[in-house]
């Protein structure tokens, strides 16, 4: 892991002002990125940088992946995507645009040949529907002649679709069919490469009452705040009125598994967003029985039919637990320690067993975020972009 100063702001502006004098070429242009790296728009931390060849574009990468940058699968067939961990709470990013391409497939200027101006409004009007990625930093005035023919003399307050429209009219740009059908294409790639491998991660936390779960739970997502969630798979804390009113006569058992397919699958969803998702209890564990039900057998499936990405069996010396948390009677909690050992074993991709009776608080916290380190660093996924590879390569070959 690359370590970098105490303050996270300036470290990551310090990496990419390094990390931008390392790809700096003539047939680079940065479009978007920190102040100190000479943008065209100052603006956040990432970069967005505009490759006027494939000779450009193809050393950049080769630059990227050095740095230890991953590629991570876009929808756009023109745009590559570049991400790096470098702490608990910050991912670096920096996008690589093949020109001449903006939007959907829009065919614009040749980048080599024309000013700043022409591309900064191609990508204001296209890809960031926000005008004034183009008006901080240039005017009409600023454009060829063609091109303010086409353009009203002020745009502050035009629609970026209506502008679009009237570039596309007047023949300033054009459609690119290949590389439109390659975006369209790629988007659905795209969510399937979401659904094989998300890009987050799900890691059940299975123990025993008293054994920390949500004490550890809680430290997890002050170290991950802003890319951690935490859902609650255990018996209770039913979310909506149906739910609760079918809780309250017959059906409990179909409310049940309702309610547990609702939160499974609201922590699959995060997970394709790129969150950490933890399961406060292990989804296998609230299992409902009755499979001579075929609603409830569907609704099990649903929540406990595939594997959770890792989990945690938080386990130890089972006197000391019934100390903590003397809710159960020694008994009981032997046999549901058995039990929850097994439901890890078979529930889970990757398992690490944990005594939290031999280890403080900080020690477990530390081991549990080692191992969420190691699963962030799993090997890239397959790709699932070859249709779209296809096409962009026909629309730069035509």
């Amino acid at each position: 892991m690359t370590e970098f100063a105490e303050d996270p702001a300036a470290a990551d502006v310090a990496a990419y002002v390094e990390l931008w004098r390392a790809l700096n070429g003539p047939d680079l242009v940065l479009m978007r990125g920190p102040a100190a790296c000479a943008p065209l728009v100052a603006s956040g931390n990432d970069l967005d940088v505009l490759c006027r060849s494939a000779e450009a574009q193809r050393a950049a990468e080769e630059t990227l992946r050095a740095a230890g940058f991953r590629s991570v699968q876009t929808t756009a067939a023109y745009q590559q995507h570049f991400a790096r961990r470098v702490a608990p709470k910050r991912v670096q990013t920096v996008d690589l645009y093949c020109g001449p391409y903006f939007g959907w497939g829009v065919l614009g200027p040749n980048v080599t040949a024309h000013s700043l101006p022409e591309m900064t409004l191609l990508r204001a009007v296209f890809d960031k529907r926000d005008l004034a990625y183009f008006t901080d930093r240039y005017a009409v005035a600023d454009l060829p002649p063609s091109w303010q023919a086409a353009l009203p003399s002020q745009i502050a307050d035009e629609s970026p679709v209506i502008l679009g429209l009237r570039l596309l009219k007047r023949g300033v740009v054009r459609v690119d069919g290949w590389m439109t059908a390659a975006s369209l294409v790629g988007r659905v790639e795209s969510r399937i490469a979401q659904l094989v491998d998300p890009p987050g991660l799900e890691l059940a936390l299975h123990g025993v009452d008293g054994s920390g779960k949500t004490t550890l739970s809680d430290r997890i997502r002050e170290t991950y705040e802003g890319t951690c969630e935490r859902i609650y798979m255990g018996s209770s804390g039913f979310r909506t009125l149906p739910i609760r009113y079918w809780q309250s006569k017959r059906g409990a058992g179909l409310a049940m598994s309702l309610e547990q397919a609702y939160r499974r699958g609201l922590g699959k969803l995060l997970t394709r967003r790129g969150y950490l998702v933890i399961y406060d209890r292990h989804p296998w564990q609230t299992k409902v029985r009755g499979w001579r039900s075929v609603p409830v057998f569907a609704l099990n499936y649903l929540h406990a039919g595939t594997k959770v990405h890792a989990a945690c069996f938080l386990t130890g010396d089972v006197e000391k637990i019934h100390a903590r948390k003397p809710e159960h009677t020694l008994e009981f909690l032997t046999d549901m320690n058995r039990r929850f050992s097994i439901t890890s074993k078979i529930g889970s991709e990757r398992l690490l067993t944990i005594d939290t009776t031999a280890h403080d608080a900080d020690e477990v916290h530390r081991l549990v975020q080692d191992f969420i380190e190691q699963l962030w660093t799993r090997p890239p996924p397959p790709r699932f972009d070859r249709i779209s590879r296809w096409l962009r390569r026909r629309a730069r070959a035509t």
